[in-house]
């Protein structure tokens, strides 16, 4: 039994599963890596975490693991619809299904549910980049010396090996395509501020919006700082799915 998938994402480079047993073989990789799943039932604002307990590849099913936190277990009942989203080995996910079937074992649930009809995944690049929802605050403070004029521009997006920001057409710096930033300034939302050196790796004129969008790798990072940034990245990246709206 297969139920209606939600739309496909509105991002680039999402790819879709159909065939019954390719999904069959990624909900097994979910399940042998024990993968935290974000779940969100229909109408319900909050996500909870789960996990994938077994695979029923014969009659195309799978078993969930109860929710956490526990309360959001009444909500699964069966005919409930759910969105399950998260990342494994480097590639993100998204499917809808709905709760077949509800049990528990020792006073623990656990729920069947049929495969989805469609499952979106997209492949990670080595330096997954997350865009900086409003409402965070995270400012980039730029300058080409140590000790020239600085400029203070919020964070456009984020990455292990990088970062972007908006600019002005006006800016008073003149950014160029391999210029180096000395001493950079990163608010990372709710992760503290680093500091480190830059390199400009792309320009891009927007005329329309009045604005260029500047693209900086990290140079010579400390592994301690990088960490740093990758904790920051995840945290965005939850912050992302979790306000995505139910779809389908």
């Amino acid at each position: 039994m297969h139920v209606n998938a939600p739309e496909r994402p509105d991002r680039d480079g999402f790819e879709t599963i159909t065939s019954p047993k390719q999904v069959a073989e990624f909900l097994r990789k979910l399940q042998t890596r024990n993968n935290q799943i974000s779940a969100q039932p229909a109408g319900f604002p909050e996500t909870f975490t789960t996990s994938v307990l077994q695979v029923d590849a014969h009659n195309q099913r799978m078993m969930l693991d109860e929710l956490v936190p526990t309360y959001g277990n009444k909500l699964l009942v069966p005919g409930t619809s759910i969105v399950l989203r998260g990342h494994s080995g480097g590639i993100r996910f998204v499917m809808k299904t709905e709760v077949s079937e509800a049990d528990n074992e020792n006073g623990i649930k656990f729920y069947w549910l049929p495969f989805p009809a469609l499952l979106h995944y997209q492949q990670r690049r080595s330096a997954f980049r997350v865009r900086v929802g409003l409402g965070l605050n995270a400012n980039a403070r730029l300058s080409l010396e140590s000790d020239g004029p600085e400029l203070t521009t919020e964070l456009f997006d984020l990455s292990a090996g990088g970062f972007c920001v908006m600019l002005p057409q006006d800016t008073v710096l003149d950014l160029q395509h391999g210029d180096r930033l000395a001493s950079c300034k990163i608010e990372l939302p709710r992760h503290g501020i680093i500091t480190v050196d830059a390199e400009i790796r792309h320009v891009s004129d927007h005329p329309r919006f009045g604005c260029k969008l500047i693209g900086i790798s990290f140079v010579n990072v400390a592994p301690d700082t990088i960490r740093q940034v990758q904790r920051c990245v995840t945290f965005l990246e939850r912050e992302q799915m979790r306000k995505q709206p139910n779809t389908g």
